[in-house]
């Protein structure tokens, strides 16, 4: 998450209420896709290369989750044997998905990820879409950059002509299909599809959800 001070102080103050809350079933479909995706890069990646990624490549598929929240999709990743860094901007939600999952969580603004080539796959479900539009291109390439070759991105956000905040206070950037579509080719990703899905945010209100899957480019598109 990043710094908008809003936004923040909405997730400092319910973090405890936001955890308890009911959200099974929820992005169930795009996480199961991310599990798959992950698995077959990585599944790729090690067929071209032989023996040779035996010592290239972790034991387990490292992931990078923004925006961890109380820790419930990276208990998920937890169980497919993923070796996960959760990412969250919220001090309070850090713990509590600490002491959900037993994992350190990275409590920093996504405007200073600085991973390089350490991931096989990002998984950002309704956290990039807090950052800031004119910061939002920065952070996409750092993401990029996380991400070995190939590594697969699945990131979610929400509808909109115009930047705004919602009724909870929380920052919202502006997103539309073909202006989501320019920012992850003009990162350096390779996209895959961009679907959307009607259905409702955490403030309890219609929403168009926006879902890109991506693959960071390999050197051959460079």
């Amino acid at each position: 998450m990043t710094k908008q001070n809003s936004t923040l102080a909405y997730y400092e103050k319910n973090a405890e209420s936001y955890a308890a809350r009911d959200f099974s079933g929820t992005f169930e479909e795009y996480r199961d896709l991310f599990v798959a995706s992950v698995k077959e890069s990585r599944f790729k990646k090690q067929t071209c290369q032989g023996q040779e990624a035996e010592s290239s490549v972790s034991p387990k598929p490292k992931v990078l989750e923004l925006g961890s929240g109380s820790g419930r999709d990276a208990q998920n990743f937890l169980t497919h044997d993923f070796d996960v860094t959760p990412v969250d901007g919220s001090a309070v939600l850090a713990r509590i998905a600490k002491e959900r999952t037993g994992l350190d969580v990275l409590v920093m603004d996504f405007a200073d990820l600085d991973f390089e080539a350490e991931f096989d796959g990002v998984w950002a479900a309704a956290s990039l879409l807090h950052v800031p539009s004119e910061k939002l291109p920065g952070v996409l390439k750092s993401v990029k950059r996380s991400l070995r070759e190939n590594g697969v991105l699945v990131a979610s956000f929400k509808e909109n002509d115009n930047d705004w905040h919602d009724d909870l206070g929380r920052y919202f950037c502006a997103m539309t299909e073909s202006h989501l579509a320019d920012l992850i080719s003009n990162s350096g990703f390779e996209l895959s599809a961009i679907e959307k899905k009607e259905g409702k945010g955490s403030d309890g209100k219609p929403t168009v959800w926006l879902w890109v899957v991506a693959q960071k480019q390999t050197l051959a598109f460079r």
